[in-house]
């Protein structure tokens, strides 16, 4: 069951868990801001689109405030909420529950007790990436035809896992050829565009093998797709970390 339908009040989750579940209410999420756009700092690269690099886009802030009782609790204590929020990464909020929000700080926390000690307000702002993110990204095989459809409003950074034996591994996304080079067989590779990572996996251990590789790491563009592999390749996965502006 989706979170809309699970939930009909307002809300925020840190890494999927509830603000309610730390005894935090809030009031209803802010419409967060489009990003401000540098258009100087265009740049071409692996990080590009053709049109702006991520990095020519300024991170957002979300403003959130929620509420404490402490009569609620025999013996009232923060540290459940500060400990909730000390390692937190994705964020969403209750107004677009089909997305969520990289975090990349959090600007501070300042509580602000009501006069009858009733009540303590929290002022919470998180800093997060300028994009939002698709919340179901589930992971799927290589079609057949190799058509994969990005339907969000972004170009993405895909994460490509698969097998290959020995030479050359190519990856052609949209004619652009990527270069995978290993010696060994059956080995299980990942090439995380997200990360800027290419890595194989042995006994359960990931090691870099970005020093074999070669060309531009895959991206998808918005709309339609084609993504092929040569003979060497099987097993094919993609989690296309689908996002919008």
């Amino acid at each position: 069951m989706s979170w809309i339908e699970t939930y009909s009040y307002d809300e925020f989750r840190v890494d999927g868990v509830s603000c309610v579940d730390v005894g935090l209410y809030c009031d209803t999420p802010p419409v967060p801001p489009m990003a401000k756009k540098r258009y100087t700092a265009f740049k071409f690269g692996s990080d590009e689109d053709g049109i702006f690099s991520d990095d020519s886009y300024e991170n957002i802030k979300i403003p959130l405030t929620c509420y404490k009782f402490p009569q609620m609790r025999s013996n009232y204590s923060d540290t459940d909420l500060y400990a909730w929020l000390q390692s937190a990464k994705r964020l969403q909020i209750s107004r677009y529950p089909e997305y969520y929000f990289k975090i990349r700080m959090i600007d501070g926390i300042t509580p602000v007790q009501s006069y009858d000690g009733a009540k303590i307000a929290y002022k919470i702002t998180f800093t997060c990436s300028p994009f939002k993110y698709f919340v179901s990204n589930p992971e799927f095989e290589l079609p057949q035809d190799g058509v994969i459809e990005n339907e969000g409003t972004r170009y993405s950074k895909p994460i490509i896992r698969f097998t290959m034996n020995p030479a050359d591994a190519i990856i052609t996304c949209n004619g652009i050829p990527f270069y995978v080079n290993q010696s060994s067989n059956n080995v299980s590779v990942t090439i995380d565009s997200d990360r800027m990572l290419v890595y194989k996996t042995v006994n359960g251990e990931n090691i870099s093998i970005m020093e074999h590789t070669q060309g531009k790491l895959p991206m998808f563009s918005v709309g339609t797709n084609v993504l092929q592999v040569s003979s060497n390749v099987s097993s094919v996965t993609i989690t296309g970390n689908w996002r919008c502006y």
